[in-house]
């Protein structure tokens, strides 16, 4: 009986543990992913390209080729994207840069993140200069900013054990870059670090200098033969599949994750001259209609343009519901200035406060800047809103100057002078009756005060004479609704 228990319990466990193993095989990864990053790295494509890589399964997904086409684009975007890569690293799944054009600048930063890097014959690598982005351009970035482009550049050179000084010289013009051979192997210094090597190296004479690599005065950039003779690049494939088969990965379902169409729409509408012109034509459009009786197509056209302005935002995660509504909120208080508050106050100013706020944070993920980058996406977010304005006021210009006579936008302006001399006057009909009628002054006159004429009392004026109360005066001229007098001699 013990026995019969014994054989049981064993089979029972052989069973349960043969019987896993398919299972496990199962659930092995057997796909490799293919992303696209080709265009400029600025927030459509990055927002694409981390949305694709965040859908990357450990599961299901063995390994991710990134295929890269790009000149640059924000550090801060490109940093994003290494940032993913790194969580991916940690997943246990490989990243391969695959570069079928330019990996220049943050194109090139991305590459070197990735685990190793595979090149078509026509590719090139490098070209990292970093540039500040401001309202009125490009400039050259100052000695902190170049110093952090340098570390980022460096510290990815050293964790994927690329030359560390080729890798600087992407970045930076001004260093001077040497190959340099000791005891059979090779090196690669920049000039201070070769003097260095030279002063700590008791064989001083062992170490040959090869010559410039890369001069001074030029930044680093490398063909894909030259990347793969300094190491960087693994290997030279025309193809996607010559990279698979240098992975290994040859027998492994390729999945290529596309553009959705949500991704697309995100895409066109968070364009940064698509949204300068959304804000502008939906501005104008709801300025027009203001201005003009009734509520028609301008008062239509602008809440469609504003409304696809604030969906691209909300889509693209930079524009809050709170933010949507403090925009509403502006309009009601324009609204409330214009047709109900007499005058313009206190209450149109903060409608237009509340509008222009609406509009900017939706443009960001931040209320108040924190870093470098903040700031310069700020100043660029500024430039956009006050583009779209500047654009407004032109096209109100050109309108209130070109319109037909009769046109609405035509009544928001005066064409004609209305003077005296052509017969325009706002004098009361009745004043006209008084000119020659004589009477008394009851009010003195410096030079304007009271008189009763035709036992009415009046204000009167007279032509810079001071009276006194009491003296005769008669009426000479009525001009517009004033009554000018002279003392009656």
């Amino acid at each position: 009986m013990k026995w019969g228990i014994i054989i049981v319990l064993m089979a029972f466990f052989l069973t349960a543990l043969f019987g896993q193993a398919p299972a496990k095989e199962a659930d092995s990864p057997k796909k490799v992913c293919v992303i696209s990053l080709k265009g400029d790295i600025f927030e459509p494509l990055t927002r694409e390209v981390l949305k694709k890589m965040q859908r990357v399964e450990p599961t299901q997904i063995k390994a991710v080729i990134l295929e890269i086409d790009t000149p640059g684009g924000l550090v801060s975007a490109a940093l994003e994207i290494c940032r993913q890569i790194k969580i991916l690293e940690e997943s246990k799944i490989e990243v391969y840069a695959y570069i079928t054009g330019f990996a220049w600048s943050g194109g090139a930063l991305i590459a070197l993140a990735c685990d190793r890097i595979y090149m078509i014959e026509q590719a090139s690598i490098g070209s990292a200069q970093v540039k500040v982005i401001t309202p009125v351009g490009m400039e050259d970035a100052d000695e902190k900013a170049l110093s952090a482009m340098r570390a980022h550049f460096r510290a990815f050179a050293e964790h994927r054990g690329y030359p560390k000084a080729l890798a600087e010289a992407m970045v930076d013009p001004s260093l001077e870059v040497h190959e340099v051979h000791y005891r059979g192997e090779r090196f690669f210094k920049t000039a201070p670090e070769l003097l260095k090597m030279r002063g700590e190296v008791q064989e001083a004479g062992q170490i040959i200098d090869r010559g410039i690599v890369v001069a001074s005065g030029k930044l680093a950039n490398f063909t894909a033969q030259e990347a793969k003779n300094f190491g960087f690049c693994k290997a030279i494939c025309q193809t996607r599949a010559d990279v698979l088969k240098e992975v290994n990965l040859s027998e492994l379902e390729v999945v290529e994750f596309k553009s959705t169409s949500e991704d697309m729409l995100i895409n066109f509408l968070t364009d940064r001259w698509i949204q300068i012109f959304l804000i502008a034509l939906g501005l104008l459009g709801i300025f027009i209609e203001f201005w003009t009786p009734g509520f028609g197509v301008p008062g239509i056209l602008g809440v469609t343009f504003l409304a696809l302005a604030f969906v691209g935002g909300y889509l693209a995660e930079t524009a809050a519901v709170w933010e949507i509504v403090l925009f509403i909120i502006g309009l009601a208080l324009l609204a409330i200035e214009i047709f109900i508050i007499p005058g313009f106050g206190i209450v149109g100013i903060t409608g237009i406060i509340c509008c222009l706020l609406g509009i900017l944070l939706s443009f960001q993920n931040f209320i108040l800047p924190n870093n470098e980058s903040e700031v310069n996406e700020l100043m660029q977010n500024i430039f956009k809103l006050t583009l779209s304005l500047g654009i407004d006021i032109i096209v109100i210009f050109v309108l209130i100057r070109f319109l037909p006579e009769g046109a609405p936008l035509r009544r928001l302006s005066m064409t004609t002078v209305q003077n005296v001399e052509d017969g325009y006057t706002v004098a009361i009909p009745s004043f006209q009756d008084l000119v020659g009628k004589t009477g008394l002054v009851v009010a003195q006159l410096r030079p304007v005060g009271r008189a009763t004429i035709d036992g009415k009392s009046y204000d009167v004026e007279s032509q810079g004479d001071f009276f006194d109360i009491g003296t005769p005066v008669r009426v000479v001229e009525i001009q517009a609704n004033r009554i000018i007098v002279d003392r009656i001699s």
